[in-house]
């Protein structure tokens, strides 16, 4: 298991460099963060979109077990 476990470190350090280069090109890394930056506010938004339904219908069916139970 230590193994792999090194194993997955080397292979995300040796993944970090041309991420970094990537990201911090002096020519198009602006337009690539802003990207990047844009790609994560979307994912968040859309997560909290997923999290309010998830809510919503939680207490929907909490609400509807409560009227069932106050009506038997």
């Amino acid at each position: 298991m230590h193994h792999q476990s090194r194993m997955f470190d080397n292979i995300g350090s040796i993944a970090l460099g041309p991420g970094l280069m990537y990201l911090l090109d002096p020519v198009q890394g602006r337009r690539r963060r802003a990207l990047v930056r844009d790609q994560c506010a979307s994912g968040m938004r859309q997560w909290s979109d997923i999290l309010d339904k998830a809510a919503r219908d939680l207490g929907n069916s909490i609400r509807e077990m409560v009227a069932e139970a106050q009506a038997a």
